[in-house]
């Protein structure tokens, strides 16, 4: 297999795709190091995906690429998608990171060393309690920090391959 390179940058976006969606790309951040970020189309109607936004896959897209906001408490993280680090116009193409360290929209329950999964607001996290196996397969993540308030963003490690 041979590598792609990429000369874009990774806050790129567009109205036609650039590459295939789903496509995966290791990318360098100057605050949080290395992470791997996923291509995917914005498929809200109106609604553009803003930093810290958790994104879920389009339940009508079994290729797994076309995102909405997760908007459901304890979504299993097998669905999500990843988080936006930038904006990304409703209708558009970017990357998002799927897997490493970014700041993530939360409810204002989180505390640093916290596991996170989704919260029922659109694109928010929160605390997993971790007492049955949903929360367990909800869990996409863990805090570094606590997020402060309802709607603020908290430094955090996520997974969402």
């Amino acid at each position: 297999m041979f590598p792609t390179f990429f000369s874009d940058a990774i806050t790129a976006t567009s109205t036609s795709a650039s590459y295939p969606l789903g496509q995966l790309r290791w990318h360098q951040h100057a605050t949080y190091g290395m992470g791997l970020w996923r291509y995917v189309k914005n498929s809200e109607a109106s609604t553009a995906f803003a930093q810290g936004d958790v994104i879920q896959c389009k339940a009508s897209d079994l290729q797994w690429n076309d995102g909405i906001l997760a908007a459901t408490a304890k979504l299993p993280a097998h669905k999500l998608l990843g988080v936006a680090d930038h904006a990304i116009a409703a209708g558009s193409y970017g990357w998002i990171i799927c897997q490493g360290r970014c700041q993530v929209e939360c409810d204002g329950s989180v505390a640093a060393n916290d596991t996170i999964e989704t919260e029922g607001t659109a694109g928010r996290a929160k605390t997993a309690t971790l007492t049955n196996a949903d929360e367990a397969a909800a869990a996409f993540g863990i805090a570094l920090e606590a997020d402060g308030a309802a709607g603020s963003l908290a430094d955090c490690r996520i997974n969402c391959l």
